[in-house]
């Protein structure tokens, strides 16, 4: 394993997993993998709370997304996932303290569940690196 770091925050890459910086956010993926998870980090002026993180989902949740409280080390929120003909997706919406997280995970939507468990794991990892 490795650690990947953002200027905001960081997490532990299992083995074949590579970390980039790409316009916008991070895209942590194995090369041979199915799909890519993007990591966008927003700070805030204050303290983020649940409500802004529904705001920021809200076009799911109106569409009858359902949402699922998550906890990954400092950072609380919801998960949600939805699948389309050209895809599936799962979003996180993440905050602890002055920061949020939006991460997505997508793939083609017959890889639908092949890496969750190895995204859970990476998640799991999840550390704060800003001094908010």
């Amino acid at each position: 394993m490795s650690r990947y770091h953002s200027r905001f925050w960081s997490v532990e890459l299992p083995a074949g997993w590579v970390g980039e910086r790409q316009d916008g956010g991070d895209a942590l993926y194995r090369p041979e993998g199915f799909g890519a998870l993007h990591v966008s980090a927003i700070p805030q002026e204050q303290t983020a709370d649940d409500g802004l993180l529904q705001y920021l989902a809200a076009e799911h949740i109106e569409a009858g997304a359902r949402t699922y409280p998550v906890r990954f080390g400092p950072f609380s929120g919801f998960t949600l996932s939805y699948g389309a003909a050209d895809g599936f997706w799962a979003e996180w919406y993440l905050r602890a303290g002055l920061l949020v997280l939006f991460v997505s995970y997508n793939c083609a939507p017959e890889h639908e569940a092949l890496e969750d468990e190895v995204v859970e794991s990476i998640l799991a990892t999840l550390t704060s690196s800003a001094t908010t």
